[in-house]
């Protein structure tokens, strides 16, 4: 049986997604510097991944996270990992959208994988659905607040949701409310053992990304989420029957599609209000040459790497970008071979066998001015 959502639009709704689409064309079109730009993101993607964890019982703070990040060589804890797994997924989902992969369940199974590599075991490329029956219960009470679909109904389910995400029909939604639909689609399946509030996160991120409301990367959509836990969690159960096949199999979407709208919407004018208040800055800077996604996000994690080391030093070496990307190290080296034949890194020390490495020309400017701007804003190294 194919999957069709139910849900209902009504006036509020529809200017909700009109006041959205008015500041992601805000957001989208205004001169920025490159180095408010990488800041900006730079926030956004610490605020979302610190709240995505947050929600899941994770204990490490906001503050703390730059520190997770640019950690090297070392073993880190499972909350420490699940931190890094969190920033991992969203620098693939970025990569995902530029080379414009389209939703389907190896997708979902790689993205799970990434989200929870790490967590128990050794890392995996890609996940397996639950073979067992899946409960929710609250820890204090011990009151099952959940009771997800049998093993045997996954396959069928997730076969049904990603050919309706990917229909004509699904197209036609506004991207607000199909990403909505998503998370709240996959979440109510639950088809892994562990990990699928996070992965729900995730996936409704790449699908808000991948149909252009990204908000230039801006946009900590979890971070909403994490403000008022008790409103996200109502907003999900919609006070229906905690067994999947008594109403949650095929329920009426509308209350939790308000819930993420408006959720939403509080985001967009929030990133309307940061780039407002960075505009003074585009008059003297020129717009950023292009480069690829995968050297975009190794500038973020060297500005987060900034803010770390006190003396704002940057590099990397060929393990590091191992360990960030999940690539071999010929692999790495091949990438900072071509980077360093387009002018973006140069070596910083050591020989020809053990080499660190640092972003040269514009790049590295971008990265000293994004924190030299910061800093004066007193966001200083953490």
């Amino acid at each position: 049986m194919a999957y069709a959502p139910r849900f209902t639009y009504h006036d509020e709704m529809v200017h909700r997604l009109m006041e959205i689409a008015r500041h992601r064309e805000f957001s989208d079109h205004i001169p920025i510097s490159p180095a408010a730009d990488l800041r900006l993101r730079k926030q956004a993607r610490q605020r979302s991944t610190h709240s995505s964890t947050l929600i899941e019982g994770n204990p490490i703070t906001q503050k703390s996270i730059p520190q997770t990040i640019a950690d090297r060589g070392r073993t880190p804890s499972e909350a420490q990992m699940e931190v890094r797994n969190y920033w991992r997924a969203l620098e693939w989902i970025d990569e995902a959208v530029a080379k414009s992969v389209y939703p389907s369940e190896a997708f979902i199974r790689r993205l799970h994988a990434i989200v929870y590599s790490g967590a128990r075991g050794r890392p995996r490329e890609t996940s397996k659905y639950r073979a067992g029956q899946m409960r929710i219960t609250d820890s204090a009470s011990g009151k099952i607040e959940y009771m997800a679909p049998e093993p045997q109904d996954l396959d069928p389910l997730m076969a049904e949701f990603v050919a309706w995400w990917k229909s004509p029909a699904a197209a036609d939604l506004p991207a607000p409310i199909r990403a909505g639909i998503v998370a709240y689609r996959f979440v109510t399946i639950h088809p892994f053992d562990d990990g699928n509030g996070r992965t729900t996160r995730a996936l409704a991120t790449y699908e808000l990304w991948r149909s252009g409301y990204a908000f230039r990367g801006y946009l900590a959509l979890e971070d909403y989420y994490a403000r008022d836990l008790q409103a996200y969690y109502s907003a999900l159960q919609m006070g229906l029957h905690h067994n999947y096949y008594h109403g949650r199999n095929d329920p009426d979407l509308t209350p939790w599609l308000n819930f993420f709208t408006t959720t939403l919407l509080q985001g967009a004018r929030e990133v309307r209000k940061a780039t407002e208040q960075v505009l003074g800055l585009e008059k003297k800077a020129k717009p950023r040459k292009p480069i690829t996604r995968r050297l975009d996000n190794l500038v973020l994690r060297a500005l987060v790497q900034a803010f770390v080391d006190k003396k704002g030093l940057v590099t990397f070496a060929v393990p590091d970008l191992s360990e960030w990307f999940g690539v071999s190290d010929k692999t790495a080296r091949d990438w900072l071979a071509e980077w360093r034949s387009q002018g973006h890194v140069e070596p910083a020390s050591g020989d020809e066998r053990v080499r660190t490495w640092r972003f040269t020309g514009e790049l590295g400017k971008t990265v000293e001015t994004a924190r030299s701007e910061a800093l004066a804003e007193g966001e200083g190294p953490q």
